[in-house]
């Protein structure tokens, strides 16, 4: 058997697992395929980031909290570092007003509300050596 006989004869596996995700509504009128695809992406996504953050990204992904979705989108953008959302630079993002972690009037960030104020400021570092 070649070896195009063999990848084609193998059924394609996920990178991550695809169960307990709940997705919202707007996922339901995905054909079959392309919803599947989701699953897949989204989980993925989901095994890559840090663990302390995947609840808001869950609630965000199950349509339950636009806040979530506006914490998660920023986390996401900076590397999942807290420090670097609130001294995020990119004025002309549609968030950025909205961003969790901005300082008040009085220059004191406030914290996210799913997070403790004594957390850490930022992701997981990689275990992954550097050559």
């Amino acid at each position: 058997m070649t070896t195009a006989k063999k990848e084609a004869a193998t059924p394609a596996k996920t990178t991550a697992p695809t169960k307990n995700i709940k997705l919202s509504q707007v996922y339901q009128n995905l054909s079959p395929e392309a919803r599947e695809k989701a699953i897949n992406r989204i989980a993925k996504r989901r095994a890559d980031m840090p663990k302390i953050y995947r609840g808001t990204y869950d609630k965000a992904m199950a349509g339950n909290s636009l806040r979530a979705a506006i914490n998660a989108q920023c986390l996401e953008c900076v590397q999942w570092q807290r420090v670097e959302v609130r001294l995020c630079p990119s004025t002309p993002c549609p968030l950025w007003p909205y961003r969790p972690y901005k300082p008040n009037e009085t220059g004191k960030a406030i914290p996210c509300s799913n997070q403790p104020p004594d957390g850490p400021d930022f992701g997981a570092e990689s275990k992954k050596s550097e050559d």
